[in-house]
């Protein structure tokens, strides 16, 4: 038993063995090596293969749609956390940058102003670990 789009499921039998097809066996292609048939209960199960196929798809297609309707319900929350991890992951960076770099937060004076240190006034050009601006 064989399969093609065209013809759908057969059962091919060389021409050394016709004389052993059975009378019920409907022919429906010739071939080089002998001939292609089908039955009706062979039709009828491949009705119900290619059936479920089909009924497969569709309810992929449903269990899909069913997915993105409770996504979209949830949707506010999704973003309000992709926000949320967007901010810890930038964080992240400047805390391993000010790590990496030696940064720390700068001290305020008694007029409220920032207390100038001594260093660079930024860690444009600096190597990793190289001189701090903080003060010691």
């Amino acid at each position: 038993m064989r399969f093609n789009s065209v013809f759908g499921y057969y059962i091919e039998v060389t021409k050394s063995n016709l004389e052993k097809v059975p009378p019920h066996y409907i022919r429906k292609q010739t071939v080089a090596g002998g001939e292609r048939f089908i039955t009706p209960e062979l039709k009828e199960m491949e009705g119900k293969i290619l059936g479920a196929e089909e009924r497969g798809v569709k309810l992929e297609y449903e269990l899909f749609q069913r997915v993105r309707e409770q996504v979209l319900e949830q949707l506010p929350a999704l973003q309000e956390t992709a926000a949320a991890l967007a901010q810890l992951d930038a964080l992240g960076s400047f805390a391993q940058t000010a790590r990496l770099y030696n940064y720390c937060r700068p001290e305020m004076g008694g007029e409220g102003l920032v207390a100038n240190q001594p260093g660079p006034a930024s860690g444009a050009g600096t190597e990793p670990g190289g001189g701090t601006i903080c003060a010691q």
